[in-house]
């Protein structure tokens, strides 16, 4: 498996909403409503693990980061909460990818669920059965830009545009790049949902062509 080609990820081809790639925003959401920011710089690498978080158009440019001056302090909560979860998911697999057998481990369940585990976990499934570990941790920079409605919201979609120019795939061995292909960008969105367990995790994900940001 190569950082260039992550096989089993979903392409992005219209917004997340709902488990569907549509083209229309979340109903009952609260969206962004400042002019589209430039995805250009990246805020660097994920945060360190930590225990888990508790209770646009199809270009190039990610929207701009949530109004949450518009919102409720649920709905700011909420957004604060999901973002340190989809952090929380970055650093979880930056520091399980450079072990041999991270994909066994049950810490990778800590800030996703449903897809997004059963994919990253094939991934570093896939490294092992080649010898490969990955060193360093993906750039991100994750904006909220939907938050759910109501009392107690329970979904937020974060846009992101992920670099692995600072995550490569090494054999693990001999810690030698095993791919010589260029690194990437990639605009890429996810739905973190409210879990039944009181925290927040990562339960749909979605990443457009290299080069989308």
């Amino acid at each position: 498996m190569h950082m260039n080609g992550w096989g089993s990820r979903q392409r992005l081809t219209g917004m997340l909403v709902g488990g569907a790639l549509v083209i229309t925003v979340l109903t009952g959401c609260v969206s962004a409503s400042q002019p589209a920011a430039s995805s250009t710089t990246s805020s660097g690498t994920p945060a360190a693990a930590s225990s888990p978080t508790k209770a646009a158009s199809a270009d190039s440019a990610l929207p701009s980061p949530w109004a949450s001056q518009s919102g409720s302090p649920a709905q700011q909560a909420a957004a604060a909460d999901a973002l340190a979860a989809y952090r929380g998911m970055w650093s979880d697999l930056a520091a399980l990818g450079q072990t041999p057998d991270g994909y066994k481990n049950p810490k990778l369940a800590t800030h996703m669920l449903y897809a997004p585990l059963s994919q990253w976990s094939q991934e570093l499934a896939d490294n092992a059965k080649l010898d490969e570990i990955t060193t360093g941790a993906p750039s991100i920079d994750p904006e909220v830009v939907k938050v759910g409605a109501g009392a107690k919201p329970t979904q937020v979609e974060i846009a992101d545009c992920f670099d692995n120019s600072s995550w490569p795939v090494v054999n693990a061995k001999t810690r030698k790049p095993t791919d010589n292909k260029p690194a990437v960008r990639e605009r890429s969105e996810a739905m973190v949902t409210l879990d039944t367990d009181g925290y927040w995790k990562v339960t749909q994900q979605v990443f457009a062509q290299a080069g989308s940001c």
